[in-house]
């Protein structure tokens, strides 16, 4: 009888740790899924991902205050709560953003899309964890390693979207088999509940309510520490994020990996036996101090990016493990938990909500690491008997040497900062904006920096302020696709920087900007003069770029040229890159340096795929913009694609150059976008004709801007960097290009 009491107890416990398993796989992969569903309304931007972060914290506070609120009712009546979430099943996303009010539009969509069957999925580990411990089961007095199953869950889910789901299947698909998913979760709970309940016996609920009257109350001390520790880790978890995605690159799923280190640590730490690890117990403020460090020395490469993830790692282990010591005891589980759910949200709405508003650059980093020394003070010392029992004067000199090196860099940064020519500084949730004047080019330059990357520049001299520098260079890839383009052209431009395209723009011309942020126009058109000056028709439309162009098909005629510039900090949005988005007829890209992603080789297969030509070049582009008086930087590709080689016409001779001749064809298939890149007639025969030509050209950034002046003064005329007669060109279409 015993043995088969075992072995049901088994069965139940096997039950009850698979469906907190399964929930969280789906919890966390609603997470992404919803990413990826947004991505084509709201953008690639890290602002989306960052709210997304703190919805989500917010809805798993909810989850929790059910838990702790009806902690003796979660039999029958959650088993009914299950079905709240078939309501919105199979998962879909419909929004119009309303780029003034972005942040409300976002929070909106969010919660009438997926806050139910997150709030739902966001009950599985307490919820199990009060029937565990309401039953007579041998972990009843230890259910928290649940709460590490839970996360082992979720760091499944992470890596399972990112390296599975993501790419072998669409986003139709990803819904249809998470609901699926759904439907097999609900019914592990039922079994759970089934197999559980025998164990329950008379009488238990009376000896639980016993029990829970006579385990100590929680003090506030314990209430502030519990808090401290979730609020802390959770707002270093979006800092990091952000710092990576406005540094480095905002592209999609950015935050997947400091988020599965987040979870990691709960895994790590909340185990049977976890807590601290112990070669990190008395390791914080070398930890702390690297951190500063790191951030303090300043531009961001792979190194930096491993290891502020190695900072925020550690971290993790040691307020999550401090956080498992102080847990209390299983009958007051649902008062920890919805004290950590709530630090939680609090960590994240500070830095989603209040940084934005409250700090100009991404200082939220630093604040939060100095806030954590006094944190682990508190929770893991004690400060009369530390000092009694000593430490080692070797500990105390490092320590003091390295404090000391922080506070001498710190005043140096702080100087530099007061002699730097800063003329104007503004943060919103899209990034980060600067604005400063340099004078060590043969003329004074303007400056707009996004992050730490140089996003335009012009010459503040009225003669020459409308010659376009930098990535626009004259005689560079973007310029030869401008000037070589016949005259009477449409334009769609999407990212606006400093608005530098507008001066390629000629009388009778017309150039449309797509951008995202609502306050760029305003530094735009303040701070620099390409706007104003522009000697065509130029026009600013708000919101995001492919959806401006997607609803713009139905209402103005095409577009001769698409140059995609849309940029978020140092990084290539990467929805705009897609097979449909760039394998288009006559399509042109450039690609500029970019620490992260390397997309020539993504160019290159979707150039075969398509039929399109190709030329590439290579080149030297700007170091970081804190080192504006170098004058070359990291390895450059530009790409410049089209439609395969035109025949030749009958007298014999090639067009030169890249033509763009207007046609009311469309794309038979695809999407408004793809009609907004016309259909030549004679694109069937341009994929059909001859062989791919291959030029290497002269790239944008390979001469500085003080070659520039000294072409304008010597009145020189850049060599063009297209082919003479006879080599391959591309053939005529509307030309796309992007830096």
């Amino acid at each position: 009888m015993k043995t088969a009491d075992a072995g049901n107890d088994r069965i139940a416990m096997a039950v009850l740790t698979g469906m907190v398993f399964c929930g969280a796989v789906l919890l966390f992969g609603l997470e992404p899924l919803t990413g990826r569903l947004l991505t084509p309304y709201f953008g690639g931007a890290a602002h989306v991902w960052l709210t997304c972060l703190m919805f989500f914290q917010a809805i798993l506070f909810v989850g929790y205050l059910y838990s702790h609120l009806f902690a003796r009712k979660l039999g029958v009546w959650h088993l009914a709560i299950l079905a709240l979430p078939l309501v919105n099943l199979p998962l879909q996303v419909h929004a119009q953003p309303d780029p003034h009010a972005p942040l409300a539009h976002l929070l909106y969509v969010l919660s009438v899309s997926v806050a139910i069957p997150f709030a739902v999925l966001s009950t599985t580990a307490v919820v199990a964890q009060a029937w565990l411990s309401k039953s007579r089961l041998g972990m009843h007095r230890e259910p928290y390693f649940l709460y590490a199953a839970s996360n082992a869950g979720s760091l499944v889910a992470l890596l399972g979207y990112t390296f599975a789901a993501e790419p072998l299947m669409g986003v139709r698909l990803q819904g249809a088999a998470w609901s699926l998913a759904y439907v097999i979760y609900a019914c592990l709970v039922v079994a759970s509940w089934v197999l559980l309940r025998p164990n329950l016996g008379p009488g238990t609920e009376g000896g639980k309510e016993e029990a829970i009257a006579a385990s100590p109350a929680v003090g506030a001390a314990a209430y502030g520490k519990w808090l401290l520790l979730s609020i802390l880790p959770s707002a270093f978890l979006l800092a990091v994020t952000n710092y990576i995605a406005l540094e480095v690159g905002s592209f999609p799923l950015t935050w997947i990996l400091p988020l599965a280190l987040y979870l990691g640590s709960f895994i790590v730490t909340f185990r049977t036996g976890g807590g601290v690890p112990r070669f990190l117990r008395n390791a914080w403020p070398e930890i702390l101090l690297a951190g500063l460090l790191m951030f303090l020395l300043g531009p961001v490469h792979w190194l930096a990016i491993i290891g502020h993830l190695i900072v925020f790692f550690l971290v993790c282990l040691i307020s999550h493990g401090t956080l498992y010591e102080l847990r209390p005891p299983a009958a007051r589980l649902t008062n920890f938990y919805l004290a950590a759910a709530l630090g939680g949200w609090i960590g994240g709405a500070l830095v989603s909500l209040g940084a934005p508003f409250l700090f100009p650059a991404l200082y939220e980093y630093p604040v939060i690491v100095l806030l954590l020394a006094p944190a682990f003070w508190w929770c893991r010392e004690k400060p009369l008997t530390r000092l009694r029992t000593g430490i080692s004067y070797a500990a105390v000199v490092g320590r003091s040497v390295v404090v000391a090196f922080l506070v001498l860099l710190i005043v140096k940064e702080g100087w530099q900062t007061l002699q730097e020519p800063v003329r104007f500084r503004h943060r919103n949730f899209y990034g980060t904006y600067t604005i400063w004047d340099v004078a060590s080019y043969p003329q004074d330059i303007r400056q707009l920096l996004h992050g730490r990357t140089i996003h335009g520049a012009q010459l503040l001299d009225p003669e020459t302020r409308m010659t376009p520098i930098m990535y626009y260079f004259i005689g560079g890839g973007i310029a030869d696709v401008y000037e070589t383009a016949p005259p009477g052209r449409r334009m769609a431009v999407l990212g606006l920087g400093a608005g530098a395209a507008a001066s390629y723009v000629k009388p009778g011309e017309t150039m449309v900007y797509y951008e995202i942020d609502p306050d760029n126009e305003g530094i735009a058109r303040h701070w620099f003069s390409f706007l104003d000056e522009c000697r065509g028709r130029v026009r600013v439309v708000v919101g995001d770029g492919r959806l401006g162009l997607q609803n713009s098909d139905r209402l103005e005629p095409p577009y001769d040229i698409i140059h995609m510039d849309a940029f978020t900090g140092d990084g290539i949005p990467t929805h705009l890159l897609t097979r449909r988005r760039s394998g288009l007829p006559g399509a042109a890209q450039r690609q500029r340096r970019d620490p992260l992603p390397r997309v020539e080789p993504l160019l290159r297969a979707s150039s075969r795929h398509q039929g399109h030509c190709r030329r590439a070049r290579p080149g030297r582009s700007r170091q970081r913009p804190h080192a504006e008086d170098r004058a070359e930087g990291e390895p450059e590709r530009h790409v410049v694609r089209g439609a395969r080689q035109e025949p030749r016409s009958p007298g014999g001779a090639r067009q030169k150059g890249v033509d763009s001749l207007r046609s009311r064809g469309r794309p038979e298939g695809g999407d408004a976008l793809d009609g907004r890149l016309h259909q030549h007639p004679a694109a069937a025969a341009r994929r059909d004709a001859g062989a791919m030509g291959r030029v290497q050209l002269r790239t944008v950034a390979e001469d500085p801007p003080a070659v520039t002046m000294r072409r304008l003064q010597a009145q020189e005329s850049p060599r063009s960097s297209f082919p003479e007669a006879g080599a391959p060109v591309c053939g005529p279409g509307p030309v796309a290009c992007s830096r």
